[in-house]
């Protein structure tokens, strides 16, 4: 057993150092392990809730998220070395901080109904749910060039590194389906419709500066930005001309609205399977959203800058001395212009655009000590556009009791080690509730070092009580395994076998007549 224990640990380290991405997102991994709650279907479709029947209004899971690629409000503002009672901007130490690309990440979930219930070895739910999720992405170059000047980078400075704004938000209408095969496996799944309220995609947005010739600067900028939303109309004819305009045309009619509602449909699945390898320990696997996409047709929209290939070239003033007054105000007018014309957006409709969420893979694994004490570990990435993200490791220990269960740990990432994590879940009657949060710091659990914060909490009615850990399953499952035995079949005595004569009565042995008569005298 402890062979298996060391394999799995090792994989899971290996896979941690291998593909570790310091972009994170929002992280409820604690929710996965929490059988209490109907709400771990959400992370693999093959554990069920301890309930037979459960339902979820509005608060089933309100989850509200903040996180940044890696900086922290302390790495900016922080107090002055000489005056204790100042503040202090650093952009220096800032800069320090920053990656290539970075990013600000907020995130808002909720559980809108929900309901599920348990028929012989098999789970129904289903579940409405609100999911918005938003990304402002930011170069490090603004602050080389704030901080260094032309300088910095060798002269080559990007202001825009490909990405800028990601925002989507859509509703998900699911369907599950559980089945435990025997008292060891179970397997489940579930299918996905997801209707897209609004959604902004960045494809490309770049902007360079280039200082390299002493004698001139150069510039060039590309924006190719996609948008959809249900509620109106967003028009732009210009950002700098005289006749400039940009709208969002809303409908006054409410109908309108509602009749593109389900117009931007999509389609997502969820795979899981748990088995109990030992009786004290349990392995559990799942894909969520796999074979997913979002079609966004209503009012989608493309903006893009009017020249995206142009390069503007800036070779400086160069004017007689009567006359440099008038030469200096023309010659920056006219690249003001030049700027203004190549960095310049508009729009134009399309008819529609397609968008995919990340698929999220978990191998997670629980270990049964004490009756009701737990430790769970759990492994989870990410994969979109093309690359593995966001992988990390978590690890927890948790108490389940009839009434309470309590559990925290932490995540680990290469980038950063200490990401606590901790909730506690209360059953009151029919009602289930549950309130935790993640924190994501670089250094202590000073709140000016976070760089990422969950807070969830839950609300259930639930009927019908089965236990976390179901301890008679492996009992059962090893005697039907174990061969019966067949005893000989004795064959039944009469009573001649078996009563024994008092005395042997020897019967006189006849004698043999002799061949010659003369022998006998």
């Amino acid at each position: 057993m402890k062979k298996i224990y060391k394999i799995i640990v090792s994989g899971l380290f290996i896979s941690l150092f291998l593909f570790s991405s310091n972009k994170s997102i929002a992280q409820k991994d604690i929710l996965y392990f929490l059988r209490e709650a109907p709400q771990v279907m959400q992370y693999n479709p093959a554990i069920t809730p301890c309930s037979n029947f459960y339902l979820s209004l509005m608060l089933g899971t309100t989850d509200i998220g903040v996180h940044t690629s890696g900086f922290s409000y302390h790495d900016l503002i922080h107090k002055h070395p000489i005056y204790s009672d100042s503040l202090q901007l650093d952009l220096e130490g800032f800069r320090s901080q920053l990656s290539d690309n970075n990013f600000i990440n907020f995130n808002y979930d909720m559980d809108l109904l929900g309901f599920g219930f348990k028929i012989g070895k098999n789970y129904f739910s289903y579940d409405l749910s609100l999911t918005l999720d938003s990304r402002v992405n930011f170069s490090k170059g603004i602050f080389d060039l704030i901080l260094e000047g032309s300088g910095a980078n060798n002269g080559n400075i990007r202001l825009l590194d490909g990405h800028l704004l990601e925002v989507n938000s859509y509703i998900t209408n699911a369907i599950g389906y559980s089945r435990e095969i025997n008292d060891r496996l179970s397997i489940g799944g579930k299918i996905k419709l997801l209707s897209g309220i609004a959604n902004i995609h960045t494809n490309e947005a770049n902007l360079e500066l280039n200082f390299k010739d002493s004698e001139k600067i150069s510039a060039h900028g590309e924006l190719d930005i996609l948008t959809a939303n249900i509620i109106g109309d967003l028009s732009i004819t210009s950002l700098f001309k005289e006749n400039a305009s940009a709208d969002f045309i809303v409908p006054e009619n409410l109908n309108t609205i509602l009749d593109h509602a389900m117009d931007n449909v999509g389609l997502s699945f969820d795979l899981g399977a748990s088995y109990r390898l030992l009786e004290n320990l349990e392995l559990s696997a799942s894909v969520v959203d796999v074979f997913n996409f979002i079609s966004w047709n209503t009012h989608a929209t493309q903006i893009i800058n009017n020249k995206p290939f142009e390069e503007i070239v800036f070779e400086g003033i160069t004017s007689g001395i009567d006359s440099i007054e008038t030469n200096f105000e023309t010659q920056i007018n006219s690249l003001v212009d030049s700027i203004s014309s190549a960095l310049d957006i508009r729009t134009q409709n399309i008819p529609s655009y397609t968008t995919h969420l990340p698929m999220k893979i978990y191998f997670g694994a629980t270990y049964n000590f004490g009756k009701v004490n737990y430790l769970h570990a759990l492994f989870n990435t990410k994969i979109g556009a093309g690359r593995i993200y966001d992988t990390h490791i978590s690890l927890f220990y948790s108490l389940h009791t009839r009434f309470l269960s309590l559990s925290f740990g932490n995540m680990f990432r290469s980038t950063n080690l200490f990401n606590p994590s901790a909730l506690i879940s209360l059953k009151l009657g029919t009602g289930q509730i549950y309130v935790g949060g993640n924190l994501h710091t670089n250094k202590d659990f000073n709140v000016a070092d976070y760089n990422g914060l969950d807070v969830f909490m839950g609300v259930n009615f639930t009927l019908g009580k089965s236990k976390y850990w179901d301890q008679h399953k492996w009992t059962e499952t090893t005697k039907k395994q174990q061969p019966i035995l067949e005893k000989p079949i004795e064959t039944p005595q009469t009573p001649q076998q078996t009563e024994q004569p008092a005395e042997t009565i020897q019967q006189p042995t006849p004698q043999t007549q002799p061949s010659n008569p003369q022998e006998v005298r």
